[in-house]
């Protein structure tokens, strides 16, 4: 009887460990009697339950993570394009008959953020010609106006043949100051190194984009600096582009192309009927116009379904700000829509760039400026100095773009 009762006392601490190991009345019931080897077994059983229910969770959370980042990188997803063009120095607003008031950097700026506050997948690309246009910009020669960009967050531009006005040198001086890359895809020399870079890459949400910045044969070589010409060389713009464009498009890297141009209209669309690999172009160096171009069109339409591509230019002077709105899926283009922002009076000025314009002490080094043009500058500074709420003077860029370019919003 001790024994049997020793062997009851065990074979029921035997069994409750296995209640505790199994934690399920189904399988007490069906274990209950078995002994030692048993409980081995059951061990070796459970963990094997445990282990493939663990493979089995893994497997399915793989699976929810690469059908979730599928989904994330190939899902329709609107991007937004914003382009200025032909610059020539308005940094602060004109001030012409039928122009008053109209553009200058604070207010661009306005739109921008403006724009920035809908939709995070936002690319601020221009299409050259920085300098040359105002006293400002010939006194400061494209200082103020690059980093007034770098405090809007511009992500690229072309040069155009104006930027060369001062020589390799200066534009690589331009470039130094500039937080983007300055594109000159299809110049070359081999007498210097150029300060500007072949092609760039850029990913605005989900969607990688190729840059390339094109100069067209109608402006080189007799738009462009006598002593630059002497250094440089045009590639060809159609064979230039397609080659990137292709070898881009053909090894996956990119999923639109975005060629930034500084040619005619007319080059443009020729640029846009003959390469397929193209997506989208950005235009510059003439007057621009409103909506967007594709092959399929024989004149500008504001918003079209399944486009193919799109070719945009906006106005000149920074009067308007272009947006081109379009849908991608798998780097088609599926939906298009474009118009010109206004720079206009009724807008706000944006603070982090008026105040740039507003310093204080710099009067002398305004007044100096007024003496290199008696008829233009004079008035022109004049005017600064006695209208209230007014710039005073672009010497204070060297100082404030600078402390305030890491509040760049981009």
């Amino acid at each position: 009887m001790l024994t049997a009762a020793s062997n009851e006392h065990s074979t029921g601490k035997r069994s409750r460990s296995v209640i505790a190991l199994l934690r399920g009345p189904r399988r007490l019931s069906l274990h209950w009697n078995r002994g030692p080897s048993s409980t081995t077994r059951l061990r070796k059983r459970g963990a094997l339950r445990l282990g493939s229910r663990l493979l089995l969770l893994a497997i399915l959370g793989v699976g929810l993570l690469s059908s979730g980042f599928s989904r994330w990188a190939w899902a329709k997803e609107w991007i937004t394009i914003l382009h200025s063009s032909e610059h020539h120095g308005v940094a602060l607003p004109l001030d012409q008959p039928g122009l008053v008031n109209i553009g200058g950097f604070a207010r661009r700026a306005t739109v921008v953020d403006r724009v920035r506050q809908e939709t995070s997948n936002v690319l601020l690309v221009d299409s050259g010609d920085i300098l040359v246009g105002t006293p400002l910009s010939s006194w400061f020669r494209g200082e103020p106006d690059i980093k007034a960009m770098n405090l809007l967050g511009y992500q690229a531009m072309v040069a155009g043949n104006h930027d060369f006005d001062y020589g390799l040198e200066h534009l690589r001086q331009l470039r130094q100051w500039a937080e983007f890359p300055i594109l000159c895809t299809n110049l070359m020399s081999v007498r210097a190194t150029l300060p500007c870079q072949r092609t760039a890459t850029i990913q605005v949400g989900s969607v990688t984009i190729g840059l390339l910045g094109v100069v067209g044969r109608s402006n080189f070589p007799d738009t462009f600096n006598r002593e630059v010409v002497e250094v440089l060389a045009l590639r060809d713009p159609q064979e230039t582009v397609q080659a990137q464009a292709r070898a881009w498009k053909q090894a996956g890297l990119v999923d639109l192309v975005v060629v930034l141009t500084h040619q005619d209209t007319r080059e443009d669309l020729d640029l846009l009927e003959d390469i397929p690999e193209i997506d989208v172009i950005i235009g510059g160096h003439t007057e621009g116009f409103d909506g967007l171009w594709t092959p399929k069109l024989d004149r500008p339409v504001q918003e079209l379904a399944d486009p193919g591509r799109v070719f945009v230019k906006t106005h000149r002077q920074g009067r308007t700000l272009g947006r081109l709105d379009l849908l991608v899926d798998h780097g088609r283009i599926l939906r298009a829509k474009a118009r010109n922002l206004p720079v206009a009076k009724f807008l706000p000025l944006t603070l982090r760039l008026q105040r740039c314009w507003n310093g204080t002490g710099v009067n002398l080094r305004v007044r100096r400026f007024s003496r290199l043009d008696k008829h233009s500058s004079r008035s022109w500074a004049n005017g600064l100095q006695s209208e209230p709420g007014r710039p005073t003077s672009a010497i204070c860029w060297r100082t404030c773009c600078a402390a305030n370019s890491h509040r760049i919003s981009r």
